[in-house]
């Protein structure tokens, strides 16, 4: 159960909790399980959270926006339509978290954990998703433009998601679900060994055949299919190698 001290200095605003981390940098890990902080009237903005319990906690319509939350345990945490714009959540647990409609724009997840956590509808435009781990999470509807998924593990439902643009580099999508994904522009450069793509892949959908008839024709495609045959790599583009 949450800290009920840490509970009550945390609902004061981000500038007393923050103020109150200041002058307690032995409390590395504030205890706020199952707490109630969800409503837009609570400002948690740029609130220093890092390595914080927040599992089951209640978030939703939480104003989280530039908060730092690198190493944060957000298990199981109910985060839906939360506001995560900027924030800083380097390798924070969502493990069977809610983000259903959450706004994670510009997010820094580097090597985050939503292993199981439902995106339903989220904004990750432009996010920083670089090693994260998103096995098993539910990704329909969500909005992926432009954001780096490098390395990233997308064993994931990727219905209808939007990954215009988005940077799959050595991405694994060994058992995605990418029914009617759009994957226009997407970058994937990859050595053809490391590019993991094994497994159920269900790439049915306009937008797929959309995508692949952009090869050739994309400036961008084309400059990385360049780049790939002077390297003497392979580059995955348009849901086929091309080399």
């Amino acid at each position: 159960m949450a800290n009920d001290e840490h509970v009550a200095l945390l609902k004061q605003g981000a500038a007393a909790w923050n103020a109150w981390r200041d002058e307690n940098p032995d409390v590395v890990q504030p205890d706020l399980s199952k707490a109630d902080l969800h409503g837009a009237n609570l400002n948690l903005r740029e609130a220093n959270l890092s390595g914080a319990t927040l599992r089951k906690a209640v978030l939703y319509k939480a104003d989280l926006r530039d908060a730092d939350l690198y190493k944060a345990d957000l298990e199981a945490a109910d985060l839906f339509r939360a506001n995560l714009n900027g924030a800083n959540l380097n390798r924070a647990s969502f493990f069977k978290a809610n983000l259903h409609m959450a706004n994670l724009e510009a997010a820094n997840l580097h090597g985050a954990s939503l292993d199981a956590a439902n995106l339903q509808f989220a904004t990750l435009i432009e996010a920083n998703l670089e090693c994260a781990s998103l096995n098993g999470a539910d990704l329909h509807g969500s909005n992926f433009f432009g954001a780096n998924l490098v390395g990233a593990m997308l064993g994931a439902n990727l219905t209808h998601a939007n990954l215009n643009e988005a940077y799959l580099c050595y991405g694994d999508l060994s058992g995605a679900v990418l029914v009617g994904t759009n994957l226009e522009n997407a970058i994937s450069p990859a050595v053809a060994s490391t590019a993991s793509l094994h497994g159920t892949l269900n790439w049915r959908g306009p937008s797929i055949r959309t995508w692949s008839s952009h090869l050739g024709t994309s400036p961008i495609s084309r400059s990385i299919t360049s780049t790939s045959r002077s390297s003497s790599t392979s580059c995955f583009i348009a849901g086929k190698f091309a080399t």
